[in-house]
């Protein structure tokens, strides 16, 4: 979650995180649902190398006091690496940096803009 916050604030947005954050007067509330997270290995070469393969889909979705969702999109990663041991690290890092970078796109458009400031 710091991770997408940091993504928000990159695109100029004012961001604020609370463990139990209700949706209270007009402020729209941001939900990350993590649908899919999935990695393997491939351990034949060990102790050459280990290939790490797997994929992150993940749900933001904005909504509003009364259970409104105005903007809603869906990211995927995906991640790959090669170590001696183990690659699961890099290849989730990987994953999620394609995601991230897919939300600073998705933050910075108008529709995103428009669904967080529509009353």
């Amino acid at each position: 979650m710091e991770q997408i916050r940091d993504a928000m604030q990159a695109v100029g947005y004012k961001v604020s995180m609370e463990d139990t954050a209700p949706v209270s007067g007009r402020a729209p509330l941001l939900k990350c649902k993590i649908d899919n997270f999935w990695f393997n290995n491939y351990t034949w070469f060990f102790p050459i190398f280990v290939p790490t393969w797997g994929d992150i889909d993940m749900t933001l979705s904005l909504q509003r006091p009364g259970g409104q969702i105005p903007w809603q999109r869906t990211f995927h990663g995906h991640g790959f690496s090669v170590n001696f041991f183990n690659g699961y690290s890099n290849a989730a890092n990987e994953a999620m940096t394609e995601i991230l970078n897919q939300m600073v796109q998705a933050f910075a458009t108008e529709e995103f803009h428009n669904a967080l400031v529509r009353t």
